[in-house]
C-alpha cells in the first residue's frame, strides 16, 4: 500500500533546526485544551501499518490532565494453513489520564500516560489467499494503554511529540472456512507528532494587513475527501470510489503543506495530498485499488480580514502525480494488471483560514486537480489517460517562524 504524508512527521524538526532558539516556548500551570495529532512512523518495522492518531484533552495544572485518544492502524490477518488471507483494521478509543514533569524552563515536558477505553475491527484489503473463503475477523472489544512520551515547546502553544505506548486488547474470536482461532492485536506503538494548545501563555495580536511582517513560514495538514468528477481513465478502464468511501462518492483525502506568506496578500505553497480510488476494467471488474499522492508548488493570494482573524485565498499550481496499483482484488485472478509511473498534475481552488493564536489557523478548502497520461497494462495491453476530482477539506496550519 502507498505510504502517503510521511513527510509531515519530519518536517517539524526541520523548522525547528532552523529557527534555532527563536522558536522555543514553554509549558503552564493552568486550564489548557489541545489537539494531539501523531503518525506511527517506526511502526512498519514490527508488522503494523498506516497508523495514526488524534487526541482531546486538557492539562488540568502543572502536572495533571486528561485526554480521549484515538488511534488506527492495520495489521495483517495470517491463517496457519493458507498464509495471509487479508488485513484487519482496529481502531482504539481510550480515555487516558496524563501526569507531566515539566523541565528545562518548562520547555521540555516529560510524561506518562495510562488508559481504559475500547477496541473496533475490521476485515478488509482480501489478498489472493483469501479469494473465495469463507472469513469472519469483526468485532469488538475492551481496551486498554500505558507508556510514556515527551513533548518540546517549539512555542508557548505547539510542541514536538514523541509516544511510545503498549496497547493491551481483548482476544477476539476469528475463522478462516470456519477454522477458528483467537487473534490478539496487542502491540507496542511508537508515534511523532505535534501537540497544538488552543491559546498562548502571552497572547499576542493577530497579523493584519497593514502590518510590517515580510515573511511567515508554516507548515500544516489536512483531511477530507475527494469527488471523482472524471472517471473515465480510458473508454475500457474507469476509476470509482472505494468501498470506505462516505457515501459512496466521497473517497478519504489526506495531505499536508509547507509555505510561506510573503507579506500581507502573496504566498507560495508545496503541497502534498493524496488517496486511493478502485481500477475497474470493463467485462472483468474491480482488479485492484489504484493509489495517488501528488506534489503540488502553488501559489496562494490572501486577502486579510477582520484585523487578521479571517484570511480567504486563492491557490493553483503545476506538479507531478505519482500514482501505483496495489491490493489487488478476486476479479484480478488471470489477468495480469500494472500502473505505476510519475505522472504531471494541476490544482485550483480556494479556502478560508480563521486564526484562533497569532501562529494557528483552521481552514476549510475546495480544490479541483487533474491529471493526465496516466499508463497502466492489462494483459499485455496499454492504456493511457488521466482523472480529476473535487476536494473538500478541512486543515490547520502552523506558523512557527516570522520576521
Amino acid at each position: 500500500m502507498l505510504r502517503k504524508h510521511h513527510f509531515i512527521s519530519v518536517l517539524p524538526l526541520i523548522l525547528l533546526v532552523a529557527g534555532g532558539d527563536r522558536l522555543l516556548g514553554e509549558d503552564a500551570d493552568r486550564f489548557r485544551p489541545y489537539l494531539h495529532i501523531r503518525r506511527g512512523e517506526f511502526n512498519y518495522w514490527w508488522g503494523l501499518q498506516d497508523m495514526w492518531g488524534v487526541g482531546a484533552g486538557v492539562n488540568l495544572d502543572r502536572h495533571w490532565g486528561v485526554e480521549l485518544a484515538i488511534d488506527t492502524w492495520e495489521d495483517s490477518l495470517r491463517d496457519p494453513v493458507v498464509g495471509t488471507v487479508g488485513e484487519v483494521g482496529v481502531g482504539s478509543f481510550v480515555a487516558q489520564v496524563r501526569y507531566r514533569y515539566p523541565l528545562m524552563r518548562d520547555r521540555l515536558v516529560p510524561y506518562a500516560v495510562v488508559g481504559l477505553g475500547g477496541a473496533l475491527y475490521e476485515f478488509n484489503d482480501r489478498k489472493p489467499a483469501g479469494f473465495g473463503r469463507e472469513i469472519d475477523a469483526e468485532g469488538y472489544g475492551l481496551a486498554a494503554t500505558a507508556g510514556a512520551g515527551v513533548d518540546f515547546f517549539v512555542a508557548d502553544n505547539i510542541a514536538l511529540n514523541l509516544e511510545v505506548k503498549y496497547l493491551a486488547f481483548d482476544p477476539i474470536e476469528v475463522s478462516v472456512d470456519r477454522r477458528n482461532q483467537s487473534l490478539d492485536m496487542s502491540t507496542w506503538a511508537a508515534t511523532v507528532g505535534l501537540r497544538v494548545f488552543l491559546d498562548e501563555n502571552r497572547p499576542r495580536p493577530l497579523v493584519g494587513a497593514g502590518d510590517l511582517v515580510r515573511g511567515r513560514v508554516y507548515l500544516g495538514m489536512r483531511v477530507g475527501g475527494s469527488f471523482l468528477m472524471d472517471d473515465v481513465w480510458t473508454p475500457s478502464m474507469t476509476l470509482e470510489p472505494e468501498a470506505n468511501a462516505w457515501g459512496g462518492v466521497f473517497t478519504q483525502h489526506h495531505g499536508g503543506m509547507v509555505g510561506v506568506n510573503l507579506g500581507p496578500a502573496l504566498g507560495v505553497e508545496l503541497a502534498a495530498d493524496g488517496g486511493e480510488y478502485n481500477a475497474r476494467a470493463e467485462g472483468i471488474g474491480v482488479l485492484s485499488e489504484y493509489a495517488f499522492a501528488t506534489i503540488i508548488p502553488q501559489l496562494r493570494l490572501r486577502w486579510p480580514t477582520a484585523e487578521g482573524r479571517w484570511v480567504p485565498y486563492l491557490m493553483g499550481g503545476v506538479g507531478i502525480c505519482y500514482g501505483e496499483d496495489n491490493d489487488v482484488k478476486p476479479a484480478s485472478e488471470g489477468q495480469q494488471f500494472e500502473a505505476t509511473g510519475i505522472y504531471p498534475a494541476a490544482t485550483v481552488g480556494g479556502g478560508l483560514e480563521w486564526f484562533i493564536a497569532r501562529n494557528i489557523s483552521l481552514s476549510s478548502e475546495v480544490r479541483w486537480m487533474t491529471t493526465w497520461n496516466h499508463k497502466y497494462e492489462l494483459n499485455g495491453r496499454e492504456g493511457r489517460g488521466g482523472f480529476s476530482n473535487l476536494q473538500v477539506l478541512l486543515g490547520m496550519r502552523l506558523y512557527l517562524l516570522e520576521w
